[in-house]
């Protein structure tokens, strides 16, 4: 823990026992302690206490002080401010702040006239000035009795004060006061009660559904503001359900209609379109026209039976939310981009999107996963995107249209329909990606084979596993570590099966005619081998060397000894051989012949070179050159 710091503030002294009706004794007020937790939001810590005030007067009535502190600088960032009236005493308060400027503080009240009550009030930030103002006390509850122990005892309040935000909406409060029940001991006691309070605040053009009740989107009675929604408004979802019942609340359409946008931030809702179609036209990333989950939470919303239009959107981009988005017979076209969970690094949120058979999604921008995110096509259901970026988990089993790059991380599973635009890239960083269907179609007598997909296999944890054989445009695996990444064939064991990738260079000729000159034959044969491996049996050895030796200093090819493949056999190709000679592709360091080894240094001397020591370098350089090699000759069928 840090030292303490001391933080000058206004004078204060203790706040006096709260007056209450009936000639009754008054009730114990405590101290000028902060009574209850402090709040911060951001860069902004906010506190409250009970105080008498006049502070000078000899004769102080309970008053309410509030602070809102710098937490770098540790000065107040606005002056102290007071709520008090000469009638009332104010006491046992609390705050709670968002980031939004909204501020609610909530007390127990009462006067000579007024029992023990349970109130809140609540404060609005200026944009402009940043200074706090508040309004009118809100009465939450109030008092039945005096609280008097007639003398038997101190008129003891029951000190419990307490104000949160909703996590799941923070322009919804929650507030727990105090208040004077009526004695239903039987003894003649007085006692408390606490009120629990919910405190919405309006701010313009947002429409919130009232309750967790079944209802017509045009109906004015079901929102809070008494209006349906107007094509400017945002319109919210944030009413909490039993999470024990299955079965959403239902908000069906009787029209076609538009909104700014659509929040759904708690609770099982299900927007029934009944064939109609719902807009929302708000065209800024920053406030997406659909947002699911969007703070916290964990809102479950489901979209059926028409069509529903936007431009951005999230599903659990909010700091610890969990949310889910339902498509259901019903086709969502979203013209940008769509984020599922939090797309922020130290953010929770997780999102989940589920499009069932019958629903089709049409992205026209990126659809972007976050790790432990997901999304999912079933059977029957569709899914367009220009690109997606999956760090989370995807998986289809529909129908999915890519017409640019996915580049995944995480799991990934193709199966269904595959159709991949010209020019697309599966880009493999990491993670595992299961391909049970073609993302093309191979060559009949009468058609010509469809092969848009490149598929790029990158670093070392990425691997990629077939059920099924692939037609593709191209075929890259960057080498780093030898033999962690993988495509796994998965061929079948019976006799005569085997899945298998063909690759349609766009030149077909061309791409025979240059193998060809440079083989001998139109068939090449890919293999993962140690630099210097000339002969490709998976080891450096003599043998390759002699035949380096032959064709030095004259053009070749890799069976001859140009390694680097600038043409001709140089002292740089032997160098490249030399660090690997002696060892297989497994890394296995073969026994040395000395007779061997008395080769090499020979023609090291003969050419003003020294012998490498073996195995150095033995995972960089041949990698990359063998990389390069694999996209050269990928493109041959």
């Amino acid at each position: 823990m840090s030292s303490s710091i001391t933080i000058v503030v206004p004078p204060t002294t203790e706040p006096p026992k709260a007056r209450q009706p009936d000639g009754a004794g008054d009730i114990e007020s405590n101290d000028e302690r902060l009574g209850a937790h402090l709040m911060r939001v951001g860069n902004s810590l906010w506190a409250v206490h009970a105080i008498g005030y006049p502070t000078t007067s000899r004769n102080p009535h309970g008053a309410i002080r509030w602070y809102q502190f710098d937490e770098t600088t540790n000065q107040l960032i606005q002056p102290a401010g007071t709520i008090s009236d000469t009638t009332h005493d104010y006491y046992f308060p609390s705050i709670a702040a968002n980031q939004f400027g909204d501020v609610v503080i909530g007390f127990t009240r009462s006067s000579l006239t007024e029992y023990p009550s349970a109130y809140a009030m609540v404060g609005s930030t200026d944009p402009n000035t940043k200074v706090i103002t508040f309004g009118d006390p809100i009465l939450l509850k109030d008092g039945v009795q005096s609280y008097d122990f007639g003398g038997l005892a101190p008129n003891r309040w029951g000190d419990y004060s307490s104000t949160h935000v909703d996590p799941a909406d923070p322009f919804i409060f929650w507030t727990i006061q105090e208040w004077s029940d009526a004695d239903t001991s039987g003894f003649g006691f007085p006692q408390w009660a606490t009120q629990v309070a919910e405190i919405i605040i309006p701010h313009p053009n947002e429409t919130r559904w009232s309750f967790a009740n079944s209802g017509n989107f045009s109906d004015a009675s079901a929102w809070l503001e008494g209006a349906a929604p107007t094509a400017a408004d945002h319109v919210i979802f944030s009413v909490a359900t039993d999470p024990d019942l299955p079965d959403p609340y239902i908000v069906s359409m009787d029209a076609n209609t538009s909104s700014d946008r659509l929040s759904v931030r708690q609770g099982h809702v299900r927007l029934d379109l009944a064939g109609h179609t719902y807009s929302l036209t708000n065209n800024s990333p920053t406030t997406p026209s659909l947002s699911t989950g969007e703070f916290g939470g964990d809102p479950d919303f489901e979209v059926a039976n028409g069509t529903l239009n936007s431009v951005h959107a999230s599903i659990g981009a909010g700091d610890t939310a969990e949310a889910k988005l339902t498509i259901s017979n019903a086709t969502w076209n979203n013209s940008g981009s769509v984020q599922i969970g939090s797309p922020t690094t130290g953010l929770t949120g997780i999102g989940h999107l589920l499009v069932q058979s019958g629903a089709a999604v049409n992205i026209g921008a990126s659809l972007n996963i976050a790790t432990g995110s997901n999304a999912s096509v079933e059977s029957g259901g569709s899914l367009s995107a220009a690109n997606i970026n999956n760090d989370g988990d995807f998986s289809s089993v529909g129908t999915l249209a890519v017409t640019g790059t996915f580049t995944t991380t995480g799991t990934a599973t193709f199966g269904g329909a595959q159709n991949w635009g010209t020019g697309s890239v599966l880009d493999v960083r990491r993670g595992l990606v299961a391909v049970l269907t073609n993302p093309g179609t191979l060559a009949t007598a009468s058609s010509a084979a469809q092969a848009g997909l490149t598929l790029h296999i990158r670093t070392s944890d990425a691997g990629v596993g077939l059920l099924s054989s692939m037609d593709l445009k191209n075929l890259i695996m960057d080498v780093n570590d030898p033999g962690l990444q993988s495509l796994d064939l998965n061929s079948p064991t019976g006799s005569g099966q085997f899945n298998a990738v063909r690759i349609y260079a766009d030149d077909l000729a061309a791409a025979r005619t240059a193998v060809n000159s440079a083989h001998g034959d139109n068939t090449l044969l890919v293999r993962l081998t140690r630099m210097g491996d000339l002969n490709l049996d998976g080891a450096v050895t003599i043998s390759d060397f002699i035949d380096l030796a032959s064709h030095f200093n004259s053009s070749g090819t890799w069976q001859d000894g140009d390694l680097n493949y600038d043409g001709v056999v140089t002292i740089s190709d032997f160098i490249d051989l030399a660090s690997n000679f002696n060892t297989t592709y497994t890394g296995i360091v073969l026994p040395l012949n000395p007779a061997d080894d008395q080769l090499l240094a020979d023609f090291a001397d003969a050419h003003g070179v020294s012998v490498p020591e073996p195995v150095s370098h033995l995972l960089i350089l041949p990698v990359l050159l063998l990389s390069r090699r694999r996209r050269h000759t990928a493109r041959a069928h």
